[in-house]
């Protein structure tokens, strides 16, 4: 079986900074080495054998998630903005609790909701188009 081709320390380094803006876009490692033209199993391989690589790598990949929070928090804070609060604790919540949350806690999808208008004195009425 034949060795990669073996990279001088300065090689790594341009390498790897050549994939930094790719990552900071929120691109995938997998695809900001083909960008670059670099096989993507010799990154893992430095990645996995080394954790300050590993750790540098996941800072540029999570930097444009952390702008977003940082832009979703001023927007929340100078407009008290509840559109955007809403949205953000329902993705919040998808993030941490799963996939789906409209099922019950055996499993099971949640139902339609019936709501029962009633006034006094009238026969109980349904309406299931009103939740």
């Amino acid at each position: 079986m034949s060795q990669g081709k073996k990279y001088t320390k300065e090689d790594r380094e341009v390498i790897i900074e050549s994939l930094k803006s790719y990552l900071q876009l929120g691109y995938s490692r997998s695809k900001a080495c083909k960008f670059i033209g670099f096989d993507e199993s010799t990154l893992s391989k430095w990645s996995v054998a080394s954790e300050s690589l590993s750790m540098r790598l996941t800072g540029w990949e999570n930097e444009t998630s952390v702008l977003a929070r940082k832009n979703l928090r001023s927007d929340i804070e100078k407009r008290g903005n509840t559109d955007t609060s809403l949205k953000w604790l329902q993705a919040k919540d998808r993030q941490e609790f799963g996939k789906n949350l409209d099922v019950t806690s055996d499993h099971k999808p949640i139902s339609k909701i019936e709501v029962v208008y009633k006034k006094f004195g009238d026969e109980e009425s349904t309406d299931a188009n009103n939740t």
